[in-house]
């Protein structure tokens, strides 16, 4: 079996549809080729309105190379459990273990593979914070080693000493 993933938002043009040769390539192999439809991040990142019609174009893209070449298509577009920010990293681009796993059920399922059940369980709905405690979230993860630093800055106001 050989996996092979789409690039990521922003990246389909004008390259997306020169991938449909190796879709073609890996099928006269007699491999399964698994693409994925993403899911729709454009809501829990800033420049969703960007980002939103560009992972549709590249889905569509996804759903017309599957069909032409006889490739499974995980859809995660289609699912309604990655609306829940549970299944997403601090960082809202990345799948939390909840998404990985909710991901790998969906290929094993695309593959005819049956998956543990535990895997497609729906998650606890997203813990509803304050302002201040998401804020301070991240700061909380960084210190415990699990965000990079990338994702937090911390800003000082007021007198320097």
């Amino acid at each position: 079996m050989k996996l092979l993933r789409y690039g990521s938002p922003g990246r389909e043009k004008p390259g997306l549809l020169d991938r449909d040769d190796t879709i073609r390539d890996l099928r006269a192999t007699g491999a399964d080729v698994v693409l994925f439809r993403w899911a729709d991040i454009s809501t829990r990142l800033p420049g969703g309105r960007v980002i939103g019609p560009r992972v549709r174009l590249m889905n569509d893209a996804v759903i017309t190379t599957a069909e032409r070449h006889g490739a499974r298509v995980v859809d995660l577009w289609g699912d309604p459990a990655f609306a829940n920010t549970r299944m997403w990293s601090i960082d809202r681009l990345h799948l939390s273990s909840f998404g990985h796993r909710r991901v790998a059920a969906r290929v094993l399922a695309a593959l005819g593979v049956p998956a543990e059940e535990s895997w497609l369980a729906a998650v606890p709905p997203p813990e509803r914070l304050s302002w201040t405690r998401a804020r301070a979230a991240p700061i909380g993860e960084r210190a415990r080693g699990r965000v990079p630093r990338a994702f937090v800055s911390i800003e000082c106001v007021g007198e320097q000493q």
